[in-house]
């Protein structure tokens, strides 16, 4: 075999996202104020743009992310928010998914900052929090 010559097969290079996959992912999360922080959690990986409101009603409602699938390891959702969360005994998260409203009871975790160096960025920080579905 002449050594100037390699016959095993390669895996074919992937050059990594398309501009139109980027374009229809930023289609996808429309005016979101969290997208750029989502390619970056691994955690439930599908996050939808919801409304977070108390059940209580003694406070307006909060703009958050939610991952549409529980942990793996538990039954709770992730969510992201701007702005820090008290622990909320009960709450519903609403969202849009193809359509259709979707929502979510539980109970909200107070929130912490986030510990990623991508959720510390221009002065803003990604507050994560986690609801308990009842």
């Amino acid at each position: 075999m002449n050594n100037d010559e390699d016959s095993r097969k390669r895996p074919v290079f992937s050059p990594g996202v398309s501009k139109s996959q980027i374009q229809r992912a930023e289609q996808m999360l429309g005016d979101c104020a969290l997208k750029p922080y989502l390619e970056k959690r691994c955690l439930a990986g599908d996050y939808r743009p919801g409304t977070l409101e108390r059940m209580d009603k003694i406070a307006d409602p909060v703009e958050v992310m939610i991952s549409i699938r529980p942990l793996s390891d538990s039954n709770c959702h992730v969510l992201l928010t701007d702005e820090p969360l008290p622990d909320i005994r009960y709450a519903e998260v609403a969202w849009k998914r193809a359509n259709v409203f979707r929502s979510v009871t539980g109970r909200v975790d107070a929130s912490r900052p986030g510990r990623r160096q991508e959720d510390h960025i221009e002065g803003k920080t990604v507050m994560v929090s986690f609801l308990h579905p009842k």
